[in-house]
């Protein structure tokens, strides 16, 4: 038993910490291949290195949560946080959250596989690299805006409180009066607003907009909700700040 350990943990090596950033896909846990339920969805996870966060899916519920690791190969997914949703099969997601719990480093095998460990090396789970399904351009189109700094805008009427994300890295949001537009830019789930402008009619309430202009430039990142086509914008110390709704 300790030969094949050694067997194994001799074909890992370092990785750089940049590599880890984009999504991945669950292959492996404990080092047996995974099999997904025919109605469910691959476990993946999601390492945004530039604003040391993780998100994903373990099956059904979603995962989200601060991450650390270093060039050395240790990493730490203690604050990691899952939704709670019931779901009919629920065996892998248990197998896979337990086996996460017990990670402490990570490497790259021979094949280009990510390999989260324990802190005796063994193989807790493997995961290959897949095409990132969000990034900037995901934003493309326009979105109602549902929550905003300390506002709660989610009953606002159609179009009232809205932000278009336009292919050329440009944006603009209305506020109920003026509308604030700008510049956006990043890769994978790193994001920054640039470039703030607004147009400038004197309003009977500017709150919205206000706080607009305050919000936008602490914006580091964002990443999907649990909610099917909504997303999160954090700032950097991971608060959630805004969050859109695809119209």
């Amino acid at each position: 038993m300790a030969a094949a350990v050694v067997t194994s943990c001799s074909s890992v090596r370092n990785m750089p910490v940049d590599d880890l950033s984009g999504e991945w896909n669950v292959v492996k846990i404990e080092n047996k291949d995974i099999t997904v339920p025919a109605d469910g969805e691959t476990p993946y996870l999601a390492f945004d290195v530039v604003n040391s966060r993780l998100f994903g899916s373990v099956g059904c519920n979603r995962v989200m949560g601060g991450l650390y690791a270093t060039e050395a190969g240790a990493i730490d997914l203690s604050q990691m946080g899952a939704t709670r949703m019931m779901c009919p099969d629920m065996a892998l997601e248990d197998q896979l959250l337990t086996a996460l719990n017990q990670v402490k480093e990570f490497g790259v095998d021979k094949e280009g596989q990510l390999v989260l460990m324990d802190g005796q090396q063994r193989h807790m789970v493997t995961l290959a690299k897949r095409a990132d399904t969000v990034s900037p351009s995901s934003l493309v189109g326009t979105w109602k805006v549902n929550f905003l700094g300390n506002l709660d805008l989610s009953a606002n009427a159609e179009g009232e409180y809205t932000i278009e994300f336009m292919s050329d890295g440009n944006f603009s949001m209305t506020t109920g009066c003026n509308n604030v537009g700008g510049t956006y830019s990043g890769r994978f789930v790193d994001i920054t607003f640039g470039q703030l402008m607004s147009t400038r009619m004197a309003c009977p309430d500017m709150e919205v907009e206000t706080v607009a202009q305050s919000v936008l430039p602490t914006v580091v990142a964002f990443s999907e909700l649990a909610n099917e086509g909504t997303f999160g914008f954090y700032d950097a110390e991971n608060n959630l700040v805004m969050s859109i709704a695809k119209m």
